[in-house]
């Protein structure tokens, strides 16, 4: 008697979702830019005096970039947008301003 041998069943792979992870990628782009928005305008002389415009943006984007890499950690640890949320603990952390100053400072006492 033989037992007749049926094709293996292959079942759909399941799309993974990647939200968390493009919204801390997304978020973490934008907020660099606003570092950038923010060093420009302490450069031009005229915006210079005005410290509470650059002071709002600072306190505005590092704070921004600890939320950035929490949701990116979040995205790494769940699965849902692995690498964007990888990148976007890598783009908060280097793009954070209280990074730059420990560098400066670092930078400063070693020279």
């Amino acid at each position: 008697m033989t037992i007749p041998v049926g094709r293996a069943v292959e079942y759909p792979r399941r799309k993974t979702r990647m939200d968390v992870g493009l919204t801390a990628f997304g978020l973490a782009v934008l907020l660099f830019l606003l570092l950038a928005l923010g060093t420009l305008l302490l450069s031009i002389p005229s915006m210079a005096e005005q410290a509470s415009i650059s002071s709002t943006l600072w306190l505005v984007q590092s704070s921004g970039m600890i939320l950035s890499f929490l949701l990116g950690l979040a995205a790494v640890i769940t699965g849902r947008g692995r690498a964007w949320g990888a990148a976007a603990m890598v783009i908060s952390v280097l793009g954070n301003s209280y990074v730059w100053m420990l560098v400066y400072s670092w930078m400063r006492t070693a020279g």
